[in-house]
């Protein structure tokens, strides 16, 4: 909640997980991702540290986080699902909504992230979606995008946002 006061950044779906996170969000600038993911993390590994008493014994993140585009629309709803579905794949819950660490769980009560209107309306059979199994095809393209930080979306799209944010 202290990053996303602090950096404009629409924050549209996120799932806390034992050792990573995912997050869906929508930077206000261009420098709005980075800002939010350096004040986040550092402020979250000293507090770690502080609480724990391991101040100086190493890192708790393995890598710099990562991120992708993604074409709004139906390329944008697979991401949000991926995203509220991942303790169902990592086997930690039977359903999604039972993760008590995911945007599907917010309620409006609560003091996590708030999040945005999505620009892509989601299906009215959200929670069923979100609990229906990935097919593995859409399982690669994504984690090809993660993995190459390359847009995620229809090729004729990807190849246009690729040349328009230098990313060929």
């Amino acid at each position: 909640v202290e990053a996303q006061k602090r950096v404009g950044l629409e924050i549209l779906a996120y799932c806390l997980m034992p050792n990573h996170f995912h997050m869906v969000v929508r930077p206000e600038t261009d420098v709005a991702i980075s800002e939010y993911m350096h004040w986040l993390l550092s402020t979250h590994v000293r507090r770690y540290h502080r609480h724990y008493g391991t101040t100086g014994n190493g890192h708790l993140y393995q890598e710099r986080y990562k991120n992708f585009l993604v074409q709004p629309g139906a390329h944008l709803v697979r991401v949000l699902r991926y995203v509220e579905a991942n303790a169902v794949r990592a086997s930690l819950v039977l359903r999604a909504e039972d993760w008590t660490w995911s945007s599907l769980q917010r309620t409006a009560s609560d003091s996590r992230p708030m999040l945005s209107p999505s620009p892509t309306e989601r299906p009215m059979d959200w929670l069923d979606y979100v609990n229906d199994a990935v097919s593995l095809e859409e399982l690669f393209e994504m984690r090809r995008s993660v993995i190459r930080d390359a847009p995620y979306g229809d090729a004729e799209w990807v190849t246009a946002i690729a040349k328009e944010h230098n990313l060929e």
